[in-house]
């Protein structure tokens, strides 16, 4: 059947996809711009998977001023600049930017998140648990399991070095010399913080290709994992 250009127009418009491809669209769909817009939507999610090696190069930058005072930013990249200049675009980028700044930030980037103290210990003091991105549920959870244990988040251990001597030893007491830090990736770096007579949770292998939750099974990185390291350390 033919095709009505002003239907490719609104499809395109709409979808921001290529003249072609909206057209062939609408062809299947016989000339019903939503069941169109549908199948490449479809189209869309199944090559995404053949697009990871693809490198964004364009974008938008969304701002958001809120009150005057506090001001979000969102930088969303694409693939090409037809993408990143359209309507649609550029409104999820102002939305992200809206979203930021109603989170009221205290921090701009990891390195400005200094380590800290995010559970304390119940009673005296007799172990930690230090932590970092999705392994702090796994502390937490350990923590949940123990007495005298306190958690650690150390988002950027880069930053948490850089600070006075005074700071370190607040959060990471000298005398307290059972330490276990929970590592998702390889080990080895953790061992400055926990000595040698601390424990570190994670990889000491390569890694393998599974769902999360069956490597951190594999790996032993697990909430068990870590209560054992701790009553062990304190017994």
């Amino acid at each position: 059947m033919a095709i009505d250009m002003n239907l490719v127009k609104q499809l395109r418009e709409r979808s921001s996809v290529g003249f072609a491809d909206c057209k062939s669209a609408l062809e299947e769909s016989k000339g019903d711009i939503e069941k169109a817009y549908e199948i490449l939507r479809k189209k869309g999610i199944a090559k995404l998977s053949k697009r990871s090696d693809k490198t964004s190069e364009h974008g938008w930058i969304g701002t958001y001023l809120h009150n005057g005072q506090l001001l979000g930013l969102a930088i969303v990249m694409s693939e090409t600049d037809f993408v990143s200049q359209g309507k649609d675009f550029q409104e999820f980028a102002k939305e992200l930017a809206m979203q930021v700044a109603s989170q009221n930030p205290t921090y701009i980037k990891i390195e400005d998140v200094p380590a800290d103290v995010l559970a304390k210990e119940k009673g005296e003091l007799k172990a930690i648990i230090i932590a970092t991105g999705s392994e702090v549920s796994l502390a937490m959870e350990a923590y949940a399991q123990l007495e005298g244990v306190r958690v650690v988040s150390m988002p950027c251990a880069e930053e948490f070095v850089k600070q006075d001597a005074a700071y370190r030893e607040a959060v990471l007491p000298a005398s307290i010399r059972a330490r276990v830090a929970v590592e998702a990736a390889h080990v080895d770096y953790w061992w400055k913080f926990v000595g040698l007579d601390g424990k570190v949770i994670g990889m000491t292998t390569y890694g393998e290709s599974a769902p999360a939750k069956d490597l951190f099974e594999f790996f032993g990185i697990t909430t068990d994992a870590v209560v054992a390291a701790v009553k062990e350390l304190t017994a």
